[in-house]
């Protein structure tokens, strides 16, 4: 295997644990908000809140730029900032944890896709002189 093809297959599995951990913040965000709302009669609207920056990062994901990888690293602390801080209701102790792993994992998984979208912007720049 070339080193081209093994980048490849690693820039893929990085893309596809970027996805599940995006779509896995997203999902317990959304559960989060339900059961602050059931157990604590919450309303609703903060749960909007929290949803809002990763529904607005998807076309960036779309887009393949380092910089959309960058501001979802910055997302995916936030979300683990937001587990963090959920660790105080010990209602929800095991939501917070998941979405603190899960924040990480994300914010993690961005970075290295960044770096390597930017890697591979400046070898095209570098080739093309």
């Amino acid at each position: 295997m070339s080193a081209r093809a093994a980048k490849a297959v690693i820039r893929t599995g990085l893309l596809r644990v970027a996805w599940l951990s995006w779509g896995a913040l997203t999902l317990l965000v959304l559960l989060g908000g339900l059961l602050l709302h059931e157990y604590y009669q919450a309303p609703l609207l903060p749960m909007m809140v929290r949803l809002l920056p990763l529904l607005l990062i998807v076309p960036a994901l779309l887009a393949s730029r380092p910089k959309g990888y960058f501001w979802l690293a910055f997302i995916g602390l936030l979300g683990a900032g937001q587990g963090a801080a959920l660790l105080r209701l010990p209602v929800l102790w095991w939501l917070a944890g998941m979405e603190i792993l899960a924040g990480l994992i994300l914010a993690v998984t961005a970075l290295c896709i960044a770096r390597q979208l930017r890697r591979q912007g400046l070898d095209s720049v570098s080739r093309e002189r």
